[in-house]
């Protein structure tokens, strides 16, 4: 009697299955990994935007206090000093330029020689600013 088998294969033998999991898992780890990153810096475009205008927001508040006091020099004493940061009716910023300043012929700043014209420039934590001159009322 003779028994012949057939040796041919009809399926993947058990190597082949734990490969191809090995791969797949190999896979799913990096992609894993990729929409996770993804996903924590979905709002960061949002964030952003809110920072811009909330800098926005802090000018506008300041050129309404202008508006209300007519006082450059009154004005400046609210801003706060150069180089500090600043939590008051404004909003929250920084303090670049609060000075008084005048320029040349050629458009480039210079001390000021007389007090007419304040320059007061603000920066928010990402490093944006804004510059606005405050002309004294005559």
């Amino acid at each position: 009697m003779s028994t012949n088998r057939n040796l041919s294969s009809k399926g993947f033998s058990l190597i082949e299955v734990i490969v191809a999991l090995v791969l797949i898992s190999i896979a799913a780890a990096t992609l894993a990994t990729y929409i996770s990153r993804s996903a924590n810096q979905v709002n960061r475009p949002r964030e952003t935007l809110r920072d811009i205008l909330s800098l926005q927001t802090v000018m506008e508040n300041v050129v309404s206090r202008h508006n209300v006091l007519m006082d450059v020099d009154a004005l400046s004493a609210e801003i706060g000093s150069e180089g500090n940061s600043a939590n008051n009716n404004f909003g929250v910023y920084n303090v670049m330029h609060n000075r008084f300043v005048d320029f040349d012929g050629a458009n480039e700043e210079m001390s000021a020689v007389t007090n007419d014209l304040l320059k007061i420039s603000i920066q928010n934590d990402l490093g944006e600013s804004l510059t606005r001159l405050f002309l004294r009322a005559p």
